[in-house]
C-alpha cells in the first residue's frame, strides 16, 4: 500500500532577494506563500498509468480496452478519473462494471461528448 506524506513548502519568488518587501504605501507586503504539496512515495511496487480517449460518442457505455481491457477494481474514487469535455465527472455519474465498462449517467451524457478516462493501477 502507498505511503503519503503531506508537507508544508515555503515559497519564494526566484528573485526574491531583490523584490522589496512593501507595498508602496507604507504598508507590509509578504513575498511569501505558503502551499500544501502531497508527496506520494510507493514502495515495492509498479505504478502504472493508462489513458483512452473516446471521442464524439454517441453511447454513454464506455469499453476500456487499455491494460488488457482491464480497470482497476480497488480503491476506484483514486484509481479510476473520467473527463467529459475537459471536465472531471464525480462519482455518481458513471457507473463502473468490471473489468471493462463504465457507463455515464443518462442526466450527464449526451451525443457527441468527448470522454477521456485515466487509470492508475498500483501492483
Amino acid at each position: 500500500m502507498p505511503n503519503y506524506t503531506e508537507r508544508t513548502v515555503l515559497s519564494k519568488p526566484r528573485d526574491f532577494a531583490n523584490v522589496a518587501n512593501n507595498s508602496g504605501s507604507g504598508g507590509v507586503a509578504s513575498n511569501n506563500v505558503t502551499e500544501t504539496i502531497n508527496n506520494i512515495t510507493v514502495t515495492g511496487s509498479a505504478l502504472n498509468i493508462f489513458n483512452q480517449e473516446f471521442l464524439n460518442t454517441s453511447s454513454a457505455v464506455l469499453t476500456w480496452t487499455q491494460n488488457a481491457g482491464v480497470l482497476p477494481l480497488t480503491n476506484l474514487a483514486a484509481s479510476i478519473h473520467v473527463y467529459q469535455n475537459g471536465q472531471k465527472l464525480i462519482a455518481s455519474q458513471y457507473v463502473i462494471t468490471p473489468p471493462a465498462t463504465i457507463t455515464i449517467d443518462a442526466n450527464t451524457h449526451y451525443a457527441g461528448s468527448n470522454y477521456i478516462v485515466f487509470a492508475i493501477n498500483i501492483n
